[in-house]
């Protein structure tokens, strides 16, 4: 349970830091475009560390990327273009809603499917 309370301190301070203060500090001096592209690049690049081994512990990143050190760097670029894309859906729920409350439940929700589609996924998928 301390690992659960620390990743979400860590998601809640990322959500708070990128479309909170910061967004709205880049927004109110350069307006919602550069706000909204720091934001989602920053967004990306926080999520660098994780996506390092996903060509080695995810078959279908593998067989697209491969699973040697070749394929990490490919794998990680596109974990971070994905990721800074997501930001910026995020980052417009936020300017729509004025509120942080949504980006934060939409970002909570795509992390719930994706932990919930990979448990089920590893236990109901057929081996191939």
């Amino acid at each position: 349970m301390p690992i659960v309370c620390a990743v979400a301190a860590l998601a809640a301070a990322n959500l708070l830091n990128n479309r909170g203060v910061l967004w709205a500090m880049i927004r109110r001096r350069h307006g919602t475009g550069w706000a909204t592209g720091v934001s989602s690049v920053l967004f990306g690049f926080w999520h660098l560390l994780p996506s390092r081994g996903i060509n080695r512990s995810n078959a279908a990143v593998a067989s697209v990327f491969g699973d040697g050190p070749a394929g990490v760097a490919p794998t990680v670029a596109v974990a971070i273009a994905a990721t800074a894309a997501a930001g910026v859906v995020l980052c417009e729920l936020r300017r729509r809603s004025g509120s942080l409350l949504a980006p934060m439940a939409l970002h909570w929700a795509v992390n719930s499917f994706g932990y919930a589609f990979a448990w089920a996924a590893a236990r109901w998928w057929p081996d191939g």
